[in-house]
């Protein structure tokens, strides 16, 4: 459902008005302990215009798909693209390798090797990503993607731009699938 297009993803689309002064904020979820991902350009601008294409999740799958069997491929193939890329951030990175994965799956994902997770990342627009509670050091005038994932949850998805914010805080509330 939610997907994003390459080429919009290739183009690198920036934000203007750029300064050096940063702020920091606090990302949290409800439950508690929800994964938290924030994109920075050009995942963030592209992943808010573009939610509904396809084409950075096939590009994400497409990366990891050499190392993992067709049956974990296919059932990442079904999920959203905030789901896909929460789940992969939390496998690679953090190596939250949900239960429903059977021991070869978490065999597979944990044997991938490292210039493929940073061709994801990098690919993404990774900021940073962690679980909630999470601290982000925010440039003025950017504007970020949140994406939040818990097993369990459907992701959940928003911008913020922390210089516009009226809080230093924001809670992102997952819903039990």
């Amino acid at each position: 459902m939610i997907r994003i297009a390459l080429a919009a993803f290739a183009a690198s689309m920036t934000l203007s008005g750029c300064s050096t002064s940063s702020k920091n904020m606090e990302l949290r979820t409800t439950p508690d302990g929800g994964v938290v991902v924030v994109l920075d350009d050009p995942g963030a601008e592209v992943f808010l215009l573009a939610r509904n294409v396809d084409k950075l999740s096939k590009k994400i799958l497409k990366t990891i798909a050499p190392h993992i069997d067709a049956k974990l491929y296919e059932g990442l193939a079904t999920r959203e693209l905030s789901e896909i890329v929460c789940q992969v951030i939390a496998w690679l990175h953090l190596d939250q390798i949900p239960a429903e994965y059977v021991q070869e799956a978490r065999d597979q994902l944990t044997k991938i090797p490292s210039s493929v997770r940073s061709e994801i990342f990098e690919g993404v627009g990774l900021k940073e990503f962690g679980v909630a509670p999470l601290k982000l050091k925010a440039r003025a005038a950017r504007t970020y993607a949140v994406l939040a994932w818990r097993p369990g949850h459907k992701p959940e998805v928003t911008s913020i731009n922390p210089f516009k914010a009226k809080h230093d805080q924001l809670t992102l509330t997952l819903k039990p699938r």
